[in-house]
């Protein structure tokens, strides 16, 4: 399968393609974006050069969340355009590839992006999109029951923030439902319910609920507060916290 990634060349082998995706997911905890993108693109190369779509496809999306930080942090188009380019590709892989599993996480990804862009009506489909692809998939490797409530929580607040009232008590109940389902590392457990959090008080502000709001943020900040593994949590709340207070 031709990868589509010839200009990114992979260095001597020094690193193996899960080696570098470590290393940029951890780059990207640590706010080095730059570094992120570098090393999840050489990990999404070497993975295909090995006939790993699925894990290259999951390089691509650490790819693509490393351009979107960029483009927060710096309003650069470039680094937006970049974003969209990264993860359009790993929805790519994973489709061309006729693989079964896997294409959840893109989708995902790619409902992130249109949040970014505020295309939310898409952001929407592509949740949904994500939510069947996770459901129809045809095992659970990844502990799929905890991450189809975390999504639903996002689609819940966008629905919410669309003015679909009856969005709250999905929201609610997507919440309940992470709790009975927690991510088996603790670290990612607390971005689920943070995220969760910030995503219910955006909505809420988008729609003048501003004591709502608040009170989700207030949430969010307990979560987040003190712990140096969620660094870019933290700056993401204080941005947002900006903006709505």
């Amino acid at each position: 399968m031709e990868s589509g990634y010839e200009g990114v060349i992979p260095p001597e082998r020094e690193l193996t393609g899960q080696e570098y995706h470590v290393m940029s997911e951890k780059e990207r905890e640590g706010g080095d974006f730059q570094a992120a993108v570098e090393d999840a693109a050489r990990a999404s190369a070497i993975y295909l050069t090995e006939g790993n779509p699925i894990k290259a496809a999951e390089a691509k999306s650490s790819e693509f969340l490393a351009h979107r930080h960029l483009f927060e942090t710096t309003g650069q188009e470039q680094h937006r355009d970049n974003a969209r380019k990264a993860i359009e590709e790993s929805v790519k892989i994973i489709r061309d590839s006729g693989e079964k599993i896997g294409l959840g996480t893109p989708l995902y990804n790619l409902a992130k992006f249109y949040q970014t862009t505020g295309e939310f009506d898409l952001s929407i489909g592509a949740m949904k999109d994500a939510l069947n692809a996770f459901r129809n998939a045809p095992e659970d490797p990844m502990g799929f029951s905890g991450h189809i409530a975390e999504i639903s929580t996002r689609l819940a607040a966008f629905e919410y923030r669309q003015r679909d009232d009856s969005a709250q008590s999905r929201f609610d109940e997507a919440l309940e439902e992470l709790r009975k389902n927690p991510h088996p590392d603790a670290y990612s457990q607390l971005v689920w319910f943070s995220g969760a959090h910030m995503h219910m008080a955006e909505a809420y502000f988008a729609r003048r609920e501003k004591d709502k709001a608040l009170e989700q943020l207030g949430l969010a900040e307990q979560i987040v507060k003190g712990d140096e593994r969620l660094k870019v949590r933290q700056d993401q709340l204080a941005e947002l916290k900006k903006r709505l207070v």
